[in-house]
């Protein structure tokens, strides 16, 4: 927040929001607000409402993030499977919630023919901390089972838990319980590793 004056000399405050893109880049908000005397409360106030706003935008601009993320996965089904997943992630700005959707494939190997597949549809509730977040998460799941003969498809829901490191990439590591019905709930777990 600097001190100015407007140009009919009046006394001004001016604010400028410096907003952290990917790097290289920087983006920078400025607002000259005349004003007939800056020691009036409202004043103040108004031009503080304004800074605000601007750094509402900037932070918009820096954190509304769509992300993908690709992992490995192991699935208690099929007597424990490993697997490979992608997920399209979008953390709104200035929010504490998510969603996401993704897929995922299982090498399976069991002594007949089988496979498992799956996809997801959720949403996140994280804590907004720059760094470290740890999160909850909600899904409602498909999943494939093929052994032999016999084939499963099932739908239901999952809940979990995870926890997100941002520097550079984005790595993920996340425990998930489905609920697919008698005998096929199941626990998944799953690192990921995105930007």
């Amino acid at each position: 927040m600097t001190g100015a004056r407007a140009k009919d000399g009046r006394p001004a405050v001016g604010f400028c929001i410096a907003s952290h893109l990917p790097e290289p880049e920087f983006s920078f908000n400025c607002l000259l607000v005349p004003g007939e005397r800056l020691e009036n409360p409202m004043n103040i106030f108004r031009n503080l409402t304004l800074a605000l706003g601007l750094l509402a935008v900037g932070a918009s601009s820096a954190e509304g993030q769509l992300n993908l993320t690709g992992g490995v996965s192991y699935a208690e089904a099929l007597e424990g499977q490993w697997g490979i997943d992608a997920r399209l992630e979008l953390d709104p700005p200035m929010l504490p919630i998510g969603v996401f959707a993704g897929a995922d494939y299982f090498f399976a190997r069991c002594s007949e023919e089988c496979s498992l597949w799956g996809w997801r549809a959720g949403a996140t509730f994280h804590i907004a901390t720059p760094v470290i977040q740890p999160y909850l998460t909600g899904a409602y799941v498909g999943r494939k089972w093929k052994d032999g003969n016999e084939e499963l498809d099932r739908t239901g829901l999952s809940i979990g838990a995870g926890i997100r490191v941002s520097l550079r990439l984005r790595i993920q590591a996340e425990a998930t319980r489905e609920f697919l019905g008698g005998d096929l709930d199941q626990w998944v777990f799953r690192i990921g590793l995105g930007r």
